[in-house]
């Protein structure tokens, strides 16, 4: 399908479910919605509106890496996303209920990094570790360990279903009309981003990209 991670890294989804599946003894997998940037909303939003679909993504990623351990790893402080996964995983079938839990994860920019999410499962610290090697290779009780973003497992679950939408989910936010979660087409500008928030509002000089650690670029530029 092409799919690639929304976790920040567009990495490419099948080449790190591959390299999961080729490692020895069963995986395990983390679906990573910690959410630890302060100006991202997009995972929180997600799991609170669509739980199901995340949980659904996390179990085919299971099933395909042959994993029989799935952890929700949730950002404690989002709480209305807490709330709808905990829910939405006490309606699963018992067979998911048995092999999969939500994990709260701690309100730090880091939490979410891969290394930093198999280090809390390990030993309830949330800071990254030094690597190699990597969690596809030694990750959670040191088995090959598949740690992707909660929207990108909800795509996954998509495309099982034959349905392919080729958007992606931005936060805008700031000096906008509307500020909040938006669904864009891949490939989509900012500034048709910024539309879909209502449009900037008088004034704006610059916009910022990725969050705290991202990069400015003109507010010209971005309406391109």
């Amino acid at each position: 399908s092409g799919l690639v991670g929304r976790g920040g890294a567009s990495f490419p989804v099948g080449t790190k479910w591959r390299s999961v599946a080729a490692g020895s003894g069963p995986a395990v997998v983390i679906a990573n919605g910690a959410e630890g940037e302060p100006l991202s909303r997009k995972d929180q939003a997600l799991m609170a509106r669509r739980p199901h679909l995340v949980i659904d993504g996390a179990l085919i990623a299971a099933e395909t890496v042959g994993a029989d351990r799935v952890f929700l790893y949730v950002g404690e402080a989002h709480h209305a996303a807490l709330t709808a996964m905990t829910q939405a995983l006490a309606e699963r079938p018992p067979r998911d209920r048995a092999r999969a839990r939500v994990l709260p994860a701690p309100p730090t920019y880091t939490a979410g990094e891969e290394s930093a999410a198999v280090h809390f499962v390990n030993e309830r610290v949330a800071t990254p570790t030094a690597i190699p090697p990597r969690p596809f290779e030694s990750g959670v009780d040191g088995r090959p360990t598949l740690v992707q973003n909660v929207e990108s497992l909800a795509h996954a679950a998509l495309i099982a279903r034959n349905t392919v939408s080729g958007t992606v989910l931005l936060t805008v936010g700031g000096a906008v009309a509307r500020p909040g979660v938006y669904e864009i087409h891949s490939g989509g500008t900012v500034g048709e981003a910024v539309e879909l928030a209502g449009g900037p509002r008088p004034g704006v000089r610059a916009v910022l990209l990725g969050g705290y650690f991202g990069g400015w670029i003109d507010a010209h530029e971005a309406s391109g």
